[in-house]
């Protein structure tokens, strides 16, 4: 009997190192997926970031900061106290405000912001507003056409 229980160890010991074998195959299985589910996660939040600066982020910045006579970088802060942006069903980008209501879609933005006065102020007019043209800037020939008036006076040449 004595021979019995000691073939039943043998057999119990063999099992139990092929199982021991097994497991640690597992977890450097699950290791090596672990770091594969890493790796995925961190391409998800690339792409999830470019995805949220190609279709937010760059055209909240080319259609509002036409908006404003400030740029965009000082009113961006401020716009985001008063509304949420994200991306809509349609895949555009809709205003939601802060303190409730209806999202708005981003070309109807411009009304929510008159109706704000920290925003408002900072609005360019509407069509037709402002003073037309702009600065001259260097012109060499209106230059020229000062030189020659100023030195005729004093004759000069």
């Amino acid at each position: 009997m004595a021979e019995e229980n000691n073939h039943d160890v043998d057999g119990l010991l063999r099992k139990n190192a092929e199982l021991l074998a097994e497991v640690k195959g597992l977890k450097a299985k699950v290791e090596a997926l672990e770091g594969d589910l890493d790796a995925a996660k961190q391409n998800a939040d690339t792409a999830s970031a470019t995805m949220r600066q190609t279709l937010l982020d760059d055209p909240l910045e080319r259609e509002l900061s036409a908006a404003f006579s400030l740029p965009w970088r000082h009113m961006r802060a401020l716009v985001e106290e008063h509304f949420t942006f994200a991306l809509g069903d349609d895949g555009k980008p809709i205003a939601t405000p802060a303190a409730g209501g209806d999202p708005v879609a981003l070309d109807d933005v411009r009304e929510a912001f008159s109706a704000i006065p920290d925003l408002a102020v900072a609005l360019r007019p509407a069509k037709g507003g402002g003073a037309k043209g702009g600065s001259v800037g260097y012109i060499p020939e209106m230059e020229k056409a000062r030189q020659k008036n100023v030195a005729k006076p004093f004759g000069l040449r």
